[in-house]
């Protein structure tokens, strides 16, 4: 399964004057009701949320993301 794109209004937060979102992927595991924590990975400096799930076209996941939604009782949201 990929990613679900979810998407924070962040302007009244940030008060810059214009309008601001934050996204960010939430990955589920087939059965999310059983999962037992939630991985909340956050990039830095200057990297964004593809950081945490490298897509390569004409190869197959690089990292991390959908292999750890796919862990028993985990969720990742990056």
């Amino acid at each position: 399964m990929g990613p679900l794109q979810l998407t924070f209004d962040v302007s009244e937060r940030i008060k810059s004057g214009e309008a601001l979102s934050q996204t960010a992927w939430l990955f589920l595991p087939e059965q999310p009701v059983t999962a037992k924590a939630v991985l909340l990975c956050l990039p830095g400096g200057t990297y964004d949320k593809r950081y945490w799930h490298l897509e390569v076209p004409g190869h197959p996941v690089a990292a991390g993301s959908e292999s750890s939604a796919t862990t028993p009782g985990a969720r990742a949201v990056r």
